[in-house]
């Protein structure tokens, strides 16, 4: 069963995203090449025949997957990138635990089928899937964290260990330890015992050793899972290392604030249009690297001087650090896609609401810097149903909507629906008639003496107290009776949307590929290949 729902606000508050999806046609203007993607006269053969930098990619490929051993397939996509009548689709993903989310893969994912999908339009022409992964993005809680969920469905959250003093530690340079190791295991015993999970359970704690990068071994697990589709690995510091990027640093080096400029102009017009606001650039929009961390290159006011980890430094200094070693430079996230697309043929990129929300102010900083502005295309966007919550959804009737909302709401309603709020009026009225006779019961008392009030009154309390203690038990069995129906609620909630958020963006997939195998779960994917994903697709897991 397939069926979709429309980007509305309650799934992704970006405007600029919601209106890239449903056609806007100011994005036509701001992202030329999108009409261009399936047209067999169009201009992507320009792309791939005008590309001068193949063994400088073609090296920064293999220094990256250097940590993997490549299948025969990807061989041969290594291979075909040495033409001239090759191009690649890239996305772009931070070093995550595990692979990170659900959304990682489907990123992957939908690269990897438009790759499929060009190859069949343009016969003549060879296209090649590419992760970007960015190791030279922080360690943060949100790098070292994965969710999954037990056979209660509850959410089961789980961290290597985040170092909070060092706060701009580099992912490149973060190592598994011992202690990770244990969160490793722990993470392998709490998936459900399946044909397919021993497999599993072996796939991860062999990436993960101890002693293994971050890195390295999240694209040892995500190989593990794309290899078979020809993916290729490209890794910031590999490029880094590597000094490709050396002349366009020299170009943010060389006009400070410039970038900055070309981008808020382009804010200037996207805010005429309704969208933003925007944050301005810096006026260096690179980062410098030391010890293992990295630094924003900031200015003063009238860019007099600069500051890298608050020590003073002269831009001919800045200058000369670049010209000297190139590595020690990275770019800030608006620079990054043209830096990407200097050692890339690419035809399109695949991108989520942020990315998008930021490419549609690129294109100008794209002709700035002389570089090709490739098609961009947004992730597939899915929620999973299982056997057990489309049972549950058909019996009661329910919609997935339904859950799209905080829990404590859905408890609320679930009290009116259930509740005999009948009982509660009842103890009101009760309350009332208690309140009338002991009214009655003071003026008596008040004509015998103080001490018959007084008894009165502690009689009052006392029956209050009883009535309020039997509120409480009616409450009480009330719960008990419905308990069932409440944790059934929880649980399908927390499949589908845990901590109020799309399933996506919260459980890795190893949860779902344990209890289908990455066979199925990708036969499952498959479902979704001939759909464009402008709409919020809802698919059964096999």
């Amino acid at each position: 069963m397939l069926f979709s729902t429309e980007f509305s606000e309650s799934i992704t508050e970006s405007q600029i995203f919601r209106d890239f999806i449903s056609g806007n046609p100011i994005f036509k203007e701001r992202f030329p090449l999108n009409s261009e993607l399936f047209a067999i006269e169009g201009k992507l053969p320009n792309i791939a025949q005008s590309f001068t930098k193949r063994d400088a990619m073609l090296e920064l490929l293999r220094n990256s997957m250097s940590c993997i051993q490549p299948c025969e397939i990807q061989q041969k996509n290594l291979k075909a990138l040495e033409y001239t009548n090759s191009m690649v689709v890239y996305t772009n993903l931070s070093v995550s635990f595990l692979g990170g989310s659900i959304e990682n893969y489907l990123k992957i994912f939908s690269a990897v089928s438009l790759v499929e999908k060009l190859e069949i339009v343009h016969r003549n022409y060879k296209f090649v899937p590419i992760l970007w992964v960015d190791d030279s993005d922080y360690v943060s809680t949100e790098t070292a964290s994965t969710a999954t969920f037990d056979k209660d469905y509850n959410i089961l959250n789980f961290s290597l260990e985040n170092d909070p003093n060092k706060s701009n530690f580099v992912c490149s340079n973060a190592v598994i330890n011992d202690s990770d190791f244990e969160v490793i295991q722990k993470i392998a015993d709490s998936l459900s015992e399946t044909e397919y999970s021993e497999q599993l359970k072996n796939s991860i704690i062999e990436f993960y050793k101890q002693g293994t990068t971050w890195a390295n071994a999240f694209i040892g697990i995500i190989n593990s899972w794309f290899s078979v589709r020809g993916l290729l690995f490209i890794k910031t510091s590999s490029a880094l290392k590597q000094g490709v990027f050396a002349h366009l640093n020299n170009l943010e080096l060389s006009a400070p604030g410039h970038s900055s400029y070309i981008l808020n102009q382009s804010h200037y017009q996207l805010e005429l249009s309704g969208y933003g606001p925007f944050k301005p650039g810096e006026s260096i929009n690179l980062f410098f690297h030391q010890d293992n961390s990295k630094y924003q290159i900031s200015s003063s006011r009238d860019n007099a001087f600069y500051r890298i980890n608050d020590r003073p430094q002269n831009l001919k200094d800045i200058v000369k650090m670049n010209e000297e070693n190139a590595s020690l430079f990275s770019p800030g996230h608006v620079l990054m896609p043209v830096y990407q697309n200097s050692i890339l043929p690419a035809a399109a990129i695949i991108a989520d609401e942020r990315e998008i929300t930021d490419l549609a102010a690129s294109k100008e900083l794209f002709e700035y810097c002389e570089v090709n502005f490739p098609c961009i295309s947004s992730r597939h966007s899915i929620t999973f149903i299982d056997v057990h919550t489309r049972r549950f959804l058909d019996k009661n009737h329910l919609n997935t909507s339904f859950f799209l909302r905080d829990l404590h709401e859905i408890d609320e309603e679930l009290k009116r629906k259930y509740y005999d709020t009948g009982l509660e009026r009842q103890i009101d009225h009760i309350r009332e008639r208690i309140e009338y006779i002991f009214e009655e019961l003071n003026l008596a008392a008040k004509k015998l003496n103080k001490l018959i009030e007084q008894k009165t009154e502690d009689a009052k309390r006392a029956v209050n107290h009883q009535i309020s203690e039997l509120e409480i038990e009616m409450q009480n069995a009330q719960i008990f009776k419905h308990k069932d129906i409440f944790d059934s609620y929880n649980k399908a909630s927390n499949f589908l949307y845990p901590d109020s958020k799309l399933q996506e963006r919260v459980y890795s997939p190893l949860a779902f590929i344990a209890k289908s195998g990455i066979e199925n779960f990708n036969k499952t994917l498959n479902g979704i290949i001939s759909f464009i994903p402008n709409k919020h697709f809802f698919i059964n897991l096999t």
